[in-house]
């Protein structure tokens, strides 16, 4: 449960494409008097983000990271707060890797995140 965003000198900071995000991976997210609740388990998902934002990338990324299975996060923002994420990641056992980038008007990818312990579980059953 948490608050809101405000926005910045910048605008207004809508968090529609985190929530979106949570709830394809089937969180049931509720908005009430200002507080976004979200609750349930999450399962791998393939989601096709529908603008490249930097932060429901964050999010996602963090999310699909925890939850058993391989999911994949289509048009996923690529600047460089995301690559360090996905490096810390790694670091703590993440696989993740990145596929189709494009350098249009911004930096987009695909991205396939698997838990930790995922990728051992996959490794031992190709044994």
């Amino acid at each position: 449960t948490l608050a809101l965003p405000g926005g910045c000198r910048i605008g207004a900071r809508p968090i529609d494409i985190h929530l979106s995000g949570f709830e394809a991976m089937g969180a049931q997210v509720s908005v009430q008097d200002g507080v976004v609740s979200a609750r349930g388990r999450l399962h791998p998902v393939r989601y096709r983000m529908k603008f490249p934002s930097v932060g429901a990338t964050e999010n996602i990324m963090l999310a699909a990271a925890l939850t058993p299975g391989e999911s994949v996060i289509e048009n996923a923002a690529r600047e460089p707060e995301i690559l360090d994420l996905a490096a810390m990641l790694r670091s703590m056992g993440a696989d993740i890797t990145e596929s189709n980038f494009r350098d249009d008007a911004e930096p987009v990818c695909d991205l396939t995140v698997r838990r930790a312990d995922e990728r051992a579980h996959t490794a031992a059953l190709k044994r």
